[in-house]
């Protein structure tokens, strides 16, 4: 029988990359045909975050949205394979082994809670870019399989990298490009919304963190936003200067990458 060789088996995923790349077909084709480079694969393109510990799929491949779900709200924070990917040269196609011992894994709560119910022990992952606080992978996690399917896979990928990384850059530009659509949204010392614009309005309807209650008040459910928000105004009260821009991510209630939020103090009353 012949088994595809690592050039084979990048090619195809190569014309799938690039013809996402173009618009000439969904990131979808290119993430449910690269699942076919190890057993059981669940292909993803995500985020992770080190300031706030949390993370979430942008992408994904073989997983159904309750399990995306789960990952974005629970488990980004207590993924263990976190801590090397966050360090690991960017590029370099890494197995889960290699991050972390397979004994140790076995031991955690993701791995019985979380990975344990889809089959799933092993994969392989790449950091295709990052910034001071956000990190930006590309893995394949997968139930177990023969060393020479995880070479040869992790051959392919690494074949890869290079293109994906190129309309990976595209794709994260067109997405995070500063603000293609704003909103503004003020609130009194009492988080009462005083002012709020219909693209805020609009924006506020695509995460559950940040909300408006029936009686016009703010409410966010993500405490480090929360409390950016409350020292601003704390400050504000004491008369004390605050920092002119406080950025800060907000999860999107469909996972994608997140929307941005600038917390500004009020400006100086006039005197």
């Amino acid at each position: 029988m012949h088994t595809p060789t690592e050039p084979h088996l990048a090619s195809e995923l190569i014309d799938h990359v690039y013809a996402a790349m173009f618009g000439e077909a969904p990131w979808q084709v290119f993430m449910d045909h690269s699942r076919r480079l190890l057993p059981n694969g669940q292909t993803v393109l995500f985020y992770h975050d080190k300031t706030t510990g949390q993370g979430a799929f942008s992408l994904a491949g073989g997983l159904d949205k309750g399990t995306v779900d789960k990952y974005n709200r629970e488990y980004s924070a207590i993924n263990p394979w976190m801590d090397h990917a966050m360090i690991r040269p960017l590029g370099q196609v890494m197995q889960a082994d290699e991050m972390l011992p397979r004994k140790a894994l076995l031991q955690t709560d993701f791995y019985s809670e979380y990975l344990r119910p889809q089959d799933i022990v092993t994969g392989l992952g790449v950091t295709l870019d990052r910034n001071e606080d956000r990190h930006f992978f590309f893995s394949i996690v997968s139930s177990d399989a023969e060393a020479e399917v995880i070479n040869r896979a992790k051959g392919a990928i690494s074949l890869l990298v290079p293109h994906l990384t190129r309309a990976f850059g595209s794709w994260k530009a067109t997405i995070t490009a500063d603000d293609p659509v704003s909103g503004i949204l003020r609130v009194d010392s009492k988080l009462h919304v005083v002012f709020a614009d219909s693209n805020a309005l609009s924006l506020l309807e695509e995460t559950e963190d940040l909300s408006i209650g029936p009686l016009g008040r703010l409410t966010c459910r993500d405490s480090s936003l929360l409390q950016i928000i409350q020292q601003v105004l704390a400050a504000d009260r004491g008369g004390r200067a605050t920092a002119a821009v406080v950025h800060h991510h907000i999860r999107r209630r469909d996972g994608a990458l997140p929307l941005r939020a600038l917390t500004l103090p009020p400006p100086p009353s006039p005197v």
